[in-house]
């Protein structure tokens, strides 16, 4: 069995060599991947970063410890009618095709996709009229038939490579029911202000869902509320979210709309998804980069009870408080959002420390 052989784990940006190393002969030989060039190590790195935002990116791993190949899901479409399909990339390395190990990775991913509120999947497949092609076979297809695959669509002669035209197709599987009640979408778009690498604003704004250009940057808020006692106030993520359903996660999180600063959206994310008002009059207590975007974190001290907050369902299933120790054990466990336990070591050291140093905290920092 070839789930004995092998085990299966999340990608980390650590695994860009190895990857790389699977991906760049499907580049350097093979019709298979339409790209001309290898990427950079960088460039690859950033890819992972950025697939592991939003989709689930899978190794497999052979007893000896060498990764043999891997498989990521990324956006189908920007359109957020879209939101609910997911397109699959899938590597191997040579001398492991055909064992089983492609349709275990499937398997793998898919069920991650479903838990994400994923409902069609879709192989985007170089395909070659010729019998006798030294660049490409059509043993993809078949490959994917047998996963249960279904050609939906042909392109022909749209890519050109090695001084040949390829034809290339769609495929599709139903993995999830279409729910029968539907949210309605906004009456426009949300859009995101773009920004540069020194966090200057470009005058340009993106599409909610559609990827950053090289260089772009959003801004993303946190709020994380400790109460007295000094646990966070947590929420679980509603069941038909598109993205970490069931989830628990920080007090709240999500991204500035156009127009907003930094404060007004996290003031307006705390309004909307648990009814609390706050004027929030300080900076973020620290701010994360990321390879597109500003994580910006503020914390805050005051007793809410979760009684009292009012629940956007589409949004927010449930809240509660939850100490650094629950926390750390539920990212464990799989229910929580798969923080760093270094991010929450610093968001339970920073919650009595306004700065670097001890001395600028309360006497409780300064204790500690």
């Amino acid at each position: 069995m070839i789930n004995e052989d092998y085990t299966f784990r999340p990608a980390a940006e650590e695994d860009t060599a190895a990857l790389l190393e699977i991906y760049a002969p499907y580049v350097i030989n093979t019709a298979v991947s339409f790209e001309y060039d290898v990427p950079s190590p960088e460039e690859f790195r950033s890819r992972i970063h950025t697939t592991l935002r939003y989709y689930p990116y899978i190794v497999a791993v052979n007893r000896n410890g060498r990764i043999d190949g891997y498989v990521y899901a990324s956006q189908f479409h920007a359109r957020r009618a879209y939101e609910h399909c997911a397109e699959l990339s899938i590597y191997l390395r040579e001398s492991c095709r055909g064992m089983g190990l492609g349709t275990a990775l499937y398997e793998q991913i898919e069920e991650k996709l479903r838990q994400q509120g994923i409902l069609n999947i879709y192989a985007c497949i170089a395909s070659t009229p010729r019998t006798n092609d030294s660049h490409l076979t059509n043993t993809s297809p078949l490959f994917h038939a047998k996963c249960g695959f279904k050609t939906v669509a042909r392109f022909t002669g749209c890519g050109c490579k090695f001084g040949q035209w390829y034809d290339m197709i769609y495929m599709e599987k139903i993995i999830g029911t279409n729910p029968t009640e539907t949210v309605l979408p906004p009456a426009e778009p949300e859009k995101w202000d773009i920004y540069d690498v020194n966090r200057q604003p470009s005058g340009r704004t993106m599409l909610r869902g559609s990827m950053n250009s090289p260089g772009d940057y959003h801004i993303v808020v946190h709020v994380c509320i400790f109460g007295r006692d000094g646990r966070m106030l947590i929420q679980q993520r509603a069941h038909d979210k598109a993205g970490w359903p069931d989830k628990w996660d920080f007090t709240i999180g999500g991204h500035v709309v156009a127009g907003e600063t930094s404060r007004q959206g996290a003031e307006r994310e705390l309004r909307e998804e648990l009814g609390i008002e706050l004027v929030l009059t300080e900076a973020p207590y620290f701010t994360i980069t990321f390879s597109d975007g500003f994580d910006d974190y503020y914390l805050i001290e005051k007793d809410v009870s979760p009684d009292a907050v009012t629940l956007q369902k589409e949004e927010v299933q449930k809240v509660k408080y939850a100490s650094k120790e629950e926390i750390k054990k539920m990212i464990s466990d799989g229910s929580f959002i798969d923080y760093h336990d270094g991010l929450v070591d610093l968001l339970y050291a920073m919650k009595v420390c306004r700065g670097a140093h001890a001395s600028s905290g309360t006497e409780e920092a300064q204790k500690t």
